[in-house]
């Protein structure tokens, strides 16, 4: 009897031991040391936060805006905006001498070379509304020069024909390089449209060489005739817009359960300082080194992704039911992936559950693990304090600091920045 006390007590002492080793994980800490309001004037709109960048001494901060196609330069001190970068008219006029359209029967074609068969050419008010570029995502590449994707309209006619009845509107994906001190734009890259590697300006990588760029790809015929071994999503290309190479497919959990380009899959990749390219997709709960083709596992994420998507490599016709409902299926959305100093990794995750039924609750996670896949730090955020709604957290490697952006609609954007606690 003894005996049986003395075991049940060491296992209540190792339960005990978990439970503070697991509470220290998730109690972990954050300290707001500041607080800045950014800047809105007519220029300078700021829709939504969906990719962030800043200089090597963290004094300026670059903020794309998906929906708004735009980048804003602001002063991290103050949150003043410094500049907003542009995609002007004339750069759809330098399309056609560098990017070949990816019908090989149609060409594109510029401004004045439009003309119809009235003879009347390309007035000023469609040029305005339709042929206006639409920028994505920035990154400083160096404190003096910033490169961006952004869509670049431009016309597209029927090869041979001087009159062009019936020419429709393209969106070459380009990327751009800005010197910022001179305020000017110095390349124009754009990417030669291939059928099976269609690249998207939603997120690209350069290597520490400037020699390429890694950008989002997709094979939509192949999606279509669900060849799902095949959807590549990540490729690179030389500067001069060619392809260079396919760097990666989507991962199991979206080609296994048939996901594959009806969900969300965009995924966001970075070089870390041993040249090695890693990368998460948003419903894939791993941290993957393309590079070495390997992975990690993450770790205490309740509830899991993992239970829906098994099930629909049982029954891909579930995916009806998701769409409709997919935050109580798949909770976790990872949104983005940073690398510390020590190339260890900071990954930010949305959290959306059902608390009970009918009422659903909202966290931002942030986990840090080394290299070897040990989670060593785990944050657990509310989605909403006095500066509103969460919409953007970002890694500040160089000052090791936590921005969390958040929109009061009263007010309008807010930076807080956190450091961890003692």
């Amino acid at each position: 009897m003894k005996t049986k006390n003395v075991f049940f007590i060491l296992i209540f002492l190792i339960n005990l031991l978990s439970i503070k080793v697991l509470g220290k994980i998730e109690l972990d800490t954050l300290v707001l040391v500041r607080s800045i309001m950014l800047e809105e004037n007519e220029a300078a709109i700021l829709t939504e936060v969906s990719n962030v960048s800043t200089d090597s001494s963290s004094s300026r901060i670059l903020v794309s805006d998906f929906e708004g196609h735009s980048i804003i330069l602001y002063d991290a001190m103050n949150g003043k905006v410094i500049r907003c970068l542009e995609a002007p008219f004339e750069l759809s006029d330098s399309i056609p001498g560098k990017c070949q359209y990816w019908n090989k029967e149609k060409e594109y074609v510029r401004k004045e070379k439009v003309i119809f068969k009235n003879g009347r050419k390309l007035d000023e008010n469609f040029v305005n509304r339709f042929l206006r570029n639409e920028l994505y995502c920035g990154f400083f590449i160096s404190n003096n020069e910033i490169w961006a994707s952004a869509y670049i309209k431009s016309l597209v006619k029927p090869k041979n024909t001087d009159t062009v009845e019936g020419a429709h509107i393209s969106q070459a994906t380009s990327i751009l390089r800005y010197d910022i001190n001179n305020n000017r734009i110095t390349q124009l890259i754009c990417f030669n449209e291939v059928f099976y590697a269609f690249a998207w300006p939603y997120h690209f990588a350069v290597p520490v060489t400037l020699d390429s760029i890694f950008i989002i790809t997709v094979n939509y015929p192949h999606y279509r005739n669900k060849q799902f071994d095949s959807l590549w999503i990540i490729a690179s290309f030389s500067l001069n817009g060619e392809l260079q190479k396919l760097v990666a497919k989507l991962p199991k959990e979206y080609l296994e359960t048939k996901l594959g380009y009806s969900l969300l899959f965009k995924p966001k990749f970075y070089f870390n300082s041993k040249k090695e390219l890693i990368s998460i997709f948003p419903y894939a709960e791993r941290i993957f080194n393309l590079t070495k083709d390997t992975y990690i596992e993450l770790q205490e994420l309740n509830p899991s992704n993992k239970i829906f998507l098994d099930s629909l490599k049982e029954n891909p016709t579930l995916v009806d039911t998701f769409l409709k409902r997919y935050p109580h299926f798949l909770p976790n959305t990872l949104k983005d992936i940073f690398l510390k100093q020590n190339d260890c990794f900071v990954v930010v995750i949305l959290q959306v559950s059902e608390a009970e039924p009918g009422k659903t609750q909202v966290y931002w996670i942030i986990q840090e693990y080394d290299e070897k896949g040990n989670l060593t730090k785990q944050y657990k955020i509310k989605n909403f304090d006095e500066h509103g709604y969460i919409h953007y957290i970002y890694y500040d490697k160089a000052k090791d600091e936590f921005l969390i952006f958040k929109l009061l609609k009263e007010k309008g954007w807010f930076i807080d920045f956190y450091k961890r606690g003692s």
